[in-house]
């Protein structure tokens, strides 16, 4: 695992070769991290999917707004898709085990793609990626969806590896285009 050690990285590249070895094996590391994290969601292995938050996680998915003078995503006390601690996912993800979630029956079938992966900050124990994301989700035979958008990810450095301390979802829609939130993003 790389070592941050206090570095600032500032999302441009670097002319400092000093640090140009270190910054693109972190920024691999942590693609591959987001890499095996879609596989594990695509896969329905979500006891090992939530394995990769922290106890202390929150996930949210602000209402993007067009209206002139304020900014295009709801405040932190304004209306969210969602916005929930770790015991939210938790919660979601034993719904989906009992078989019994009427959005999700029959499963959907997912495919995610993580592009454009690179780290906008860190500090000794954390670091905060940006990626962009399309999620392509299918269900019966002509239930047809697609999210794209980008994610901030603050990752945190454990003993046994990245663990998802925030993830902020940011769609490109300003209407949700689906019937359901039902998957994770």
């Amino acid at each position: 695992m790389a070592a941050l050690g206090g570095r600032r990285v500032t999302g441009h590249v670097s002319a400092v070769p000093s640090d140009a070895r270190s910054d693109i094996d972190l920024a691999r590391e942590l693609e591959q991290f987001l890499y095996v994290e879609a596989a594990l969601l695509e896969d329905r292995r979500w006891d090992e999917w939530l394995a990769l938050w922290a106890e202390d996680a929150r996930w949210s998915m602000p209402v993007r707004s067009e209206r002139p003078g304020r900014e295009s995503f709801s405040g932190a006390d304004e209306l969210h898709y969602f916005d929930e601690p770790k015991f939210g996912l938790v919660m979601r993800v034993a719904k989906l085990q009992t078989g019994k979630a009427w959005g999700e029956e029959p499963p959907s079938h997912t495919t995610r793609l993580i592009t454009n992966v690179h780290v906008v900050d860190a500090s000794d124990d954390t670091v905060t990626v940006r990626s962009n994301f399309v999620i392509h989700r299918s269900r019966r035979e002509s239930d047809v969806e697609q999210f794209v958008g980008n994610r901030r990810d603050t990752l945190r450095c454990s003993d046994n590896g990245w663990l998802i301390l925030r993830r902020d979802v940011f769609l490109n829609t300003r209407v949700l285009p689906a019937v359901n939130l039902e998957i994770f993003f």
